[in-house]
C-alpha cells in the first residue's frame, strides 16, 4: 500500500512553496497589466464609438445634400434652356405689398 504522505524535505518545501508564490507574484503582476490595457482599450473603443456615431452624422449630411444636388442639376438645366412652349404672361406686373410702399403709392 502507498501511503498518501509523501515526505518532503523542509528545504525543497520551502523552495517549493516560494516559487509557487513568485509563480503567483508574477501572473497577478501580469493580471494587472492586463487590467490596465483592458481598460485603455475599452477607452480607446469608446472614442471609438463616438467618432463613428459623428461620421454616421456627417454621412447622413453628404447623403442629403446630395440628393438635393440632383433637383438643383434639373433646376439649373430647365432655367439654362428657354423654352418656347411654355404659355407665360407677355407682361407681369409689379404689385407692393408692404405698408411703406403702399402709403408711396397713394
Amino acid at each position: 500500500m502507498r501511503s498518501s504522505y509523501s515526505h518532503t524535505p523542509p528545504g525543497k518545501e520551502r523552495l517549493s512553496r516560494s516559487s509557487k508564490i513568485q509563480a503567483k507574484r508574477d501572473e497577478l503582476a501580469q493580471l494587472q497589466q492586463l487590467k490596465v490595457l483592458s481598460a485603455a482599450y475599452a477607452d480607446r473603443l469608446q472614442d471609438l464609438h463616438k467618432e463613428m456615431e459623428s461620421l454616421q452624422d456627417d454621412a447622413k449630411a453628404v447623403a442629403l445634400v446630395a440628393q438635393n444636388w440632383d433637383f438643383i442639376m434639373k433646376a439649373v438645366n430647365i432655367g439654362s434652356h428657354p423654352r418656347e412652349d411654355l404659355n407665360l404672361p407677355a407682361e407681369l406686373m409689379r404689385i407692393p405689398v408692404s405698408q411703406k410702399n403702399k402709403e408711396d403709392a397713394s
